[in-house]
Order: C-alpha cells, then structure tokens, then sequence
C-alpha cells in the first residue's frame, strides 16, 4: 500500500483549491446535469463535487459513490426507509442501486460527492492482485464495499483525522483530473478507512472478515473460517449475518459470481473453465446461479460486455 503524507504547503493549497466557488454545486437540476454527462463521457470514470448552502436533494446515480460530510448537520434517508442523522465526518459508501436523499439543517452544510465506475474498480482491482498477491484481498475487500449489493456503509471519521486529508486530497485530485494520482491517493484513503470500519464482537473487523473469504474464496468453508477466526462454525455463522445481513453462503456466492463475470469480460477462457476457476465444482449450477443472480447466461453475459 503507498504511503502518502501531505506536507503542509499540500495542505494549504489543498484548502484554496476546495475553496473555490467553482466545485460547488447548488441544486438538484445542477447535481442531475452533473452525474448525467458523467454517465455519458466516456473519458470520465471518477467524478466529484461539493454541495453546499441548499436545504433539501434528491438525486439518483447509477454509481458507485463517497459521500462525506465536511461541515454542518444532514439528515439522510438511505432507500426511503432508513433514515441517519449526519454530522461532519460521517461518510457513506454506497452502491449503485442505493437512492439517498438529505437535507440540510445548517447554511454552513458542506457534502463531498465522489462517483466511480465500475470498470474503475475492476481495472484497478486486477492490476494489484497481479502486480503484488499481496494485495489481492485488501484490494477485492475494499472495493467489494462499492461494488457489492449490500446495504450502505456509515463511518464516522475524526475531521482532523489522515482519513479526513485522505478524502479531500482525493476529491482534489478528481476535480482537478489529474488522472495519474488519483487511484494511489483513492488507495491510500481506503488504508486510512480500514481503521473505522465496524468491529466484531472480539475486535475482528468486518474487513477482515471479507479478506478471509476473498483469500481462499473458490475453497472456502464456513468451517475452514471458523476455524481461522477462533470461533465455533454456529457463532461464526451468526456473527456473520449480524454484521453483513447476509448469510456466509450468499456472501460466496456473491463474490464468485462477481469474480466470474469479471473473468468473462477480462479473458478469453472457457466457460466451463471460468466455472473451475471461481470455484464451482457444478458447471450447471454455476449456469442457473450466474442467470439468477445476474438476469442472462454467462455467455449471454460475455456477448453484452466486451472484452475490456
């Protein structure tokens, strides 16, 4: 992981450049106009802005998205029936499929807004786990929180914190399109992350826990975790569904099917072979599961999205 420490000039002008009346945006129509050119650019695969001084949005993005307040007091309401009252240095990751809404109870309210493609994530993802095996499960984990189908994640974040600086620098880096830093800098704000994500009852963390799946993903067990963990296979289980409202089984079956549909559309192996290598040791269950989950057949899949 790179190791990244701001000097106070960088600081300085980092603060300038946030500054600037430019990068905010005011009103939903201006956010909608915003995430829609996004979508269409094809130059564009990050994206960001700050929102400031309006009282009520609503907006939709059909992207995986950071939102971290700066200043002020929000309240959010995550899918229309979660509702979280935010303070400066709460931040959401969230999905693609996830609508939030929030409105602000103080002019000084400030929201950064960070949009990421998907083929970013998967670009960048790869590139780790074949330049350095070391990686590969951070990597997978932490991305897993923006591409995965489950529910939001809220941190709250200590404002003169390097998790805080992390955030902006990369926000700054967006906006200004300096295209190079930004995934050592989007990196580097994930390793500052990882220290506020929800603990397990024994301190093991959520991280953890999805690195240990991603590790030994096409053999895994719940009994083989249980087992790294410390724990009997009955808690393990129940600490899981707690902490991510899915079972152990949906979590792997999840992450393989993602793993698979990567591999259909970064390589030009087989089916069956794609199947063998996510870990499905039943090629017509690996067929019916991939299809349910994913609305077509693997092939059907591979022929909508081209190779990248």
């Amino acid at each position: 992981m790179p190791n990244y420490y701001p000097s106070d000039k960088q600081i300085q002008n980092l603060f300038a450049f946030l500054n600037d009346s430019k990068n905010y945006l005011t009103t939903s129509r201006e956010i909608t106009h915003f995430i829609t050119q996004f979508g269409q650019s094809s130059d564009l695969i990050t994206a960001c802005f700050y929102a400031h001084q309006e009282s009520y949005l609503d907006f939709r993005a059909e992207f995986p998205r950071i939102l971290y307040v700066l200043s002020g007091q929000v309240t959010a309401w995550i899918d229309s029936d979660k509702q979280c009252e935010l303070e400066a240095g709460h931040l959401i990751f969230a999905n693609a499929d996830t609508h939030i809404e929030y409105e602000s109870h103080a002019t000084d309210t400030k929201i950064v807004s960070i949009y990421i493609k998907r083929e970013f994530i998967n670009e960048k993802a790869h590139y780790f786990a074949q330049s350095n095996g070391q990686m590969e499960n951070y990597v997978f984990a932490n991305f897993g929180l923006l591409n995965s189908q489950n529910d939001p994640l809220i941190l709250q974040i200590p404002t003169d914190s390097d998790a805080n600086f992390s955030i902006l620098f990369l926000s700054k880096f967006i906006l200004a399109r300096q295209r190079a830093m930004i995934f050592p800098i989007f990196l580097w704000m994930l390793t500052n992350l990882d220290n506020y994500l929800p603990q397990m009852s024994n301190g093991q963390s959520s991280q953890h826990i999805l690195q240990l799946i991603d590790r030994e993903l096409t053999s895994i067990s719940l009994e083989s975790l249980a087992q790294e963990l410390g724990y009997s296979p009955s808690y393990t289980s129940k600490m899981i569904r707690k902490n991510f409202h899915m079972t152990f089984q949906e979590i792997v079956m999840d992450k393989k099917i993602e793993r698979a549909k990567w591999l259909l559309t970064h390589s030009s192996e087989s089916i069956n072979l794609v199947s063998e290598n996510v870990g499905f040791a039943d090629k017509s269950y690996f067929y019916k599961l991939f299809k349910q989950k994913v609305g077509m057949t693997p092939k059907q899949y591979r022929q909508a999205t081209p190779l990248a």
